[in-house]
C-alpha cells in the first residue's frame, strides 16, 4: 500500500495537473561526475517536460517507488555520475522542495543503469512523519532518452568520461603509492635514529 502511495506521489510530481498548475513538477536537475567541472544544471524544460506516464521522465520518476535488485546486473559500469532531482511537491510551506540523490551510470555495459541509495525519503503531505514514504535502493535501467539530454547539455561522451575516469583512477594509485612510500622512508629513518649504540669500556 505504501508503495502504490509513493508512486502516486511520484507520478504527481511529473504528470499535468492543470487543476493544480505548477504545484507539483520537477523544478531542476543537478548532475556531477569525471570530465565536469563543478556541476550541470538542467532546468525542467531541458531535462524533458512530460506529457504522459510512457515519457522518460515519468518512468525514470516511476522506478524511485520500486523494488530493484540490490546487487548491480552489469560486470562493466562506465564512470559514475550524481544526480540530484529538485522536486516541488506542492506540500506545507516546510515541505514544499526535496532533492533525491540517484548514482547514473549512463556508459554501463547493456546500457544506461542508475542507482538509489538508500535512507532517502519524500513526504507527500503537511506535517506528520506518518506522510513520509521512503524510497527503496536498488539498480535499475535507466532511459537512454535522458542520458541523450544530458549530454547535450555538458554530460561528456562515453570515450571522454571513460578517458576522465581512468585518469582520476590512475592518479589516486599514484598518490597511494607516494603516501606508502613517504611513510616507509620516514618509518625507517625513525628506527636508525632510535637504536641506540653499545658504549665502550673504559679504560682501568
Amino acid at each position: 500500500m505504501h508503495r502504490l502511495i509513493l508512486t502516486l506521489v511520484l507520478l504527481g510530481v511529473v504528470v499535468a495537473q492543470p487543476a493544480l498548475g505548477k504545484s507539483r513538477e520537477l523544478t531542476e536537475v543537478d548532475v556531477r561526475g569525471p570530465g565536469i567541472t563543478g556541476s550541470v544544471s538542467l532546468s525542467r524544460e531541458e531535462f524533458g517536460i512530460v506529457e504522459s506516464e510512457r515519457s522518460p521522465v515519468a518512468r525514470a520518476l516511476a522506478q524511485l517507488s520500486r523494488e530493484h535488485p540490490l546487487d548491480s546486473p552489469a560486470d562493466e559500469l562506465g564512470p559514475r555520475y550524481y544526480l540530484a532531482y529538485h522536486l516541488n511537491l506542492g506540500a506545507a510551506p516546510d515541505m514544499r522542495s526535496a532533492t533525491v540523490a540517484v548514482q547514473l551510470y549512463p556508459y554501463a555495459e547493456g546500457g544506461p543503469l542508475a542507482y538509489t541509495p538508500g535512507g532517502q525519503e519524500l513526504w507527500s503531505g503537511p506535517g506528520s512523519r506518518s506522510d513520509s514514504y521512503r524510497l527503496p535502493a536498488g539498480w535499475y535501467r535507466y532511459p537512454s532518452a535522458l542520458v541523450e539530454k544530458m549530454q547535450s547539455h555538458g554530460l561528456p561522451a562515453k570515450a571522454v568520461a571513460v578517458s576522465v575516469s581512468d585518469r582520476g583512477a590512475t592518479v589516486n594509485r599514484l598518490l597511494l603509492v607516494a603516501l606508502v612510500l613517504t611513510f616507509v622512508f620516514f618509518s625507517r629513518r625513525l628506527r636508525r635514529r632510535s637504536v641506540v649504540l653499545p658504549r665502550r669500556p673504559t679504560a682501568v
